[in-house]
């Protein structure tokens, strides 16, 4: 079995701008036609330690999971299978956390990760409902209106989220500034 390395990488989009991020892959001359396939141009090209994490491969906010799973039952109820939406939403999203994620979830799933696992890991760690939602979704046979339900969940948390902190922001500045004062 051949192993796999990670190589990070400085190329040109297609759109002119340069684009930062890291392939795993078995050799230099592997990643750079991965680079060229994915439509770009590779101006530098290195090994990397394992362990190093590019631009693009931080954590994902909430908001930036939702998108990908709305982005995802989109193309899949297109008609994309799912390896083409991950590339579809990879070159949109070129050099960002939403790419790095992608990248992730496209190279897990390629080396046989089941899909739950994958998106559990790698879009929503602190949402364990994503995955069920995934799994759930495959074995009925309707993925992408899982994906859909997933995003809309995401998004409706952080909604509240928002609106508790526009109502309870004011209240907990009014009695932070009433504890400072002296009693009488």
């Amino acid at each position: 079995m051949t192993e796999t390395r990670r190589f990070a990488y400085v190329a040109v989009g297609t759109d002119g701008r340069r684009v930062r991020g890291q392939v795993l892959e078995a050799s230099e001359q592997a990643a750079f036609e991965r680079l060229r396939r994915q439509g770009l141009s590779p101006l530098k090209l290195r090994a990397v330690a394992v362990g190093t994490r590019a631009t693009g491969d931080r954590a994902l906010r909430d908001r930036e999971s939702a998108e990908i799973l709305l982005s995802l039952a989109d193309l899949l109820s297109a008609g994309a299978d799912m390896r083409a939406s991950l590339n579809v939403l990879l070159s949109r999203a070129q050099g960002s956390r939403v790419a790095g994620a992608c990248r992730r979830l496209l190279q897990e799933i390629s080396a046989g990760e089941a899909l739950d696992a994958a998106f559990a890991r790698t879009l929503a760690p602190r949402h364990g409902f994503v995955a069920a939602l995934v799994a759930a979704g495959e074995a009925a046979g309707d993925l992408p209106q899982a994906l859909r339900r997933a995003g809309e969940m995401l998004e409706a948390a952080i909604k509240l989220r928002e609106q508790l902190v526009g109502v309870l922001g004011p209240a907990l500045i009014v009695l932070l500034g009433r504890s400072d004062r002296p009693d009488r």
